[in-house]
Formats: C-alpha cells, sequence, structure tokens
C-alpha cells in the first residue's frame, strides 16, 4: 500500500499542540476519474484515501465542497470550479491527450458529415470543446454523461434506437470497443489533428488539483508527493509491464479497466498520452489551449508556484 506520509517534524509539532491547518500525519485523500488519469496512481490501488468516479461532475462537485485533498479532473473543468470559489490550485498535468474519435464501419462514404449520426460525452467540457474546435461545421447528434456510456454505445451502434455512426472517446476504453466490435477502426488520433492544425505539443487533459490550505500549510510534502507521482508516472511509462505485477481484481475496481488492457494501451505508443508537467512552467502552453478554445486567460494565483 503506498501511503502519504507528512513529515516527522509536522508529527512532533502536533503533539506539541500545532495548529490543526496542518495534515501532520494523515494520509491524503485522493479522487480521480477512472480510466487514463487514474493509472498514474497505479501504486495507490490498495489505498483506502485513493477512490475514482466515472463521473466529472462528481469531482467537481467533491472540489465545491472541499471533499477532497487532491482532485483529478479536466484541466479547464478544475479552473472553472475554482473560478467558481473552490478553494484548490492547479498543480501539474498528467495527461495530454487520449481523445479518438471512432467509425463503427457502417457508414457509406466513410467521411464524417452531417448526414452521419455522431455521439460524444460531457457536453461543455473538454473533450466537446475541443472536437467543437477540429469540426465545427459537424455537429454533435448525441451526448452521454461519461467515456463508459459512450463505449456502450460504440459496442452496441445503437442509440435510441438510431444506428450510430462515429463515438467520440478516449483510451484506455477504446481498446476494449476494438476488441469487442470488430466493425470499428480509429476515423481519427484527436491529438494528431489537434497538434496539426494548432502547432501544439499534446492536449493539456488531467490536472492534479490540491488545496490551497494543505499547498500553503505543507508545501515540502506536498512537492514531495508529486515527485513522487512524477516518478511513477515515468516508470510505469518506460516500463508498463509494472502493472501486471498488480493484483488485477483491485486494479480492475479502482481503474475500471484490467491490468492486461491498461498495459496493452501503454505499450501501444503511450495510448493514453500519460506524463507530468508543473502547471507553474506549462502556464504559457495552458493558456495557448484556452485561448484555442475560446476561454478566459488562467490566472496566475490558481497555479501552484
Amino acid at each position: 500500500m503506498k501511503k502519504v506520509v507528512f513529515s516527522l517534524l509536522s508529527i512532533f509539532l502536533l503533539i506539541c499542540g500545532c495548529n490543526d491547518t496542518n495534515k501532520n500525519n494523515k494520509e491524503l485523500k485522493i479522487i480521480a476519474p477512472s480510466g487514463a488519469p487514474s493509472i498514474a496512481f497505479y501504486k495507490y490501488i490498495n489505498d483506502d484515501n485513493f477512490i475514482t468516479n466515472s463521473l466529472p461532475s462528481n469531482i467537481q462537485a467533491s472540489m465545491v465542497n472541499g471533499e477532497y485533498d487532491v482532485a483529478i479532473l479536466d484541466v479547464v473543468g478544475g479552473i472553472n470550479i475554482i473560478n467558481k470559489g473552490a478553494s484548490y490550485l492547479l498543480t501539474s498535468v498528467i495527461t495530454f491527450g487520449n481523445f479518438y474519435l471512432l467509425s463503427l464501419g457502417n457508414d457509406e462514404n466513410e467521411t464524417i458529415d452531417e448526414e452521419d449520426i455522431i455521439v460524444s460525452f460531457g457536453q461543455n467540457t473538454t473533450p466537446d470543446l475541443i472536437y467543437k474546435s477540429l469540426f465545427p461545421d459537424i455537429s454533435i447528434d448525441y451526448y452521454v454523461n461519461g467515456v463508459s456510456e459512450a463505449s456502450a454505445v460504440a459496442i452496441s451502434g445503437l442509440i435510441d434506437n438510431k444506428t450510430v455512426n462515429y463515438v467520440f472517446i478516449a483510451q484506455p476504453v477504446m481498446q476494449k470497443v476494438l476488441q469487442t466490435n470488430e466493425n470499428t477502426f480509429i476515423y481519427a488520433d484527436i491529438k494528431e489533428l489537434f497538434e496539426e492544425k494548432y502547432q501544439t505539443d499534446g492536449i493539456p487533459q488531467a490536472g492534479v488539483f490540491i488545496k490551497k490550505s494543505l499547498i500553503e500549510s505543507n508545501k515540502e510534502d506536498i512537492t514531495n508527493f508529486l515527485s513522487s507521482l512524477k516518478d511513477d508516472i515515468d516508470n510505469v511509462t518506460i516500463n508498463p509491464d509494472l502493472l501486471l505485477d498488480l493484483d488485477n481484481s483491485k486494479f480492475s475496481e479502482k481503474i475500471g479497466i484490467p491490468t492486461e488492457l491498461a498495459n496493452q494501451v501503454l505499450k501501444n505508443n503511450n495510448g493514453i498520452n500519460l506524463g507530468f508537467k508543473d502547471a507553474s512552467s506549462y502556464l504559457d502552453d495552458l493558456n495557448i489551449y484556452f485561448e484555442i478554445l475560446g476561454l478566459n486567460e488562467i490566472k496566475e494565483d490558481v497555479i501552484m508556484k
């Protein structure tokens, strides 16, 4: 079990009657969306203080209520919640483009257009904004709540008893769709299209948001936590077989996919584009990204320095 334990000095101060604003020897409470971002926390699958949730809206609500010390959420959604008053800071970005447009193999002209039935997830959130920036003239016909529901549509090929032609989806669940529905194929790698159109280096998707008060009272410990997370990410992207040594049942429960599938996706040229960049040094790129999506510039005071 991987535990994030604060310094002996903090524990000593607690014993001496220290102010309880410090986390001291308590473990960090972490919430992440199941799927790609949560793979970064593969060493935490046995930690009861690390939980996952399939709906980004639930993670946003948890940030509003300050329920968790660390929240993993798409950068756009997290910044919006902070701007509405949630007391968190963006510390880093850990995924850089895992969206794909999947063809279900039933479009006669094999070219996406307004005649096709297109399904996506997360209306008005990051995936939706990215899709609209790349396909401004081709509207989405149906939205589902999350990527898991999108994968179910891609496997069945139906929504509201209508035949679906294309599904906007994300890895790693896309891997399961490709293995289950043999007619499906990747119509477009969204990261590649985005980079070609806007000359960017990836798409800054999942961010690590940490309580502002915790950063202020335990900056060194938070820095160590982030450094450890970076090392974990570096190690698993270099050697995806590390995942095969984990408890598959627990991994599947927490992450939402089996270890073998996650291993395959990472081995496939890091298909989820897992990585780590400090938000403070990445701010210029983040603001270029926000400008592309028609969003306001990120204020420096929402970034961990």
